[in-house]
């Protein structure tokens, strides 16, 4: 295949639009973990993509807990 054209064989004939490239983003995430005294836990977390030209993503959750 050339020039996004294939030959043809037998009466057979492929064409292409062409190709497009893959996007690159990156996903980060932070974590935060308390572990307090008299059995309180804090925990916070994000998540992120970066660098994405056609979406946004982020994620965060918050976590308080009491445990005796």
């Amino acid at each position: 295949m050339t020039g996004g054209k294939a030959r043809s064989i037998g009466g057979y004939t492929a064409t292409s639009k062409g190709t497009t490239v893959g996007t690159d983003w990156l996903s980060a995430g932070l974590g935060v973990k308390f572990e307090l005294r008299q059995g309180w836990l804090v925990l916070a977390d994000y998540e992120g993509v970066f660098f994405r030209t056609d979406a946004g993503q982020h994620f965060g959750s918050a976590k308080v807990s009491y445990a005796w």
